[in-house]
């Protein structure tokens, strides 16, 4: 399954009250002060929307992760799960 940066900007933005127009692919979760607790908040709900499970040991989403890349690692992880 592929997730887009604008999918997964509106997960942010509706999960976590932080205007759409704020985020950009290059803004880091550090930059949008979400913090390690607010970042699994996020796994549980692309998990949640998606159905895509994102292992604990992924790594693939952290502090200096941009929304871009995080969109990219969530598609990777469900286009693997899904062969």
């Amino acid at each position: 399954m592929h997730v887009s940066y604008q999918t997964l900007a509106g997960y942010v933005s509706y999960h976590f009250g932080i205007e759409a127009e704020t985020l950009r692919p290059d803004i880091t979760f550090e930059e949008l002060e979400m913090d390690s607790l607010a970042l699994m908040e996020l796994v549980v709900v692309i998990e949640s929307e998606t159905r895509i499970q994102i292992p604990d040991d992924a790594g693939d989403i952290g502090p200096h992760t941009t929304l871009a890349e995080a969109a990219e690692a969530v598609s990777r992880i469900g286009e693997c799960a899904a062969r």
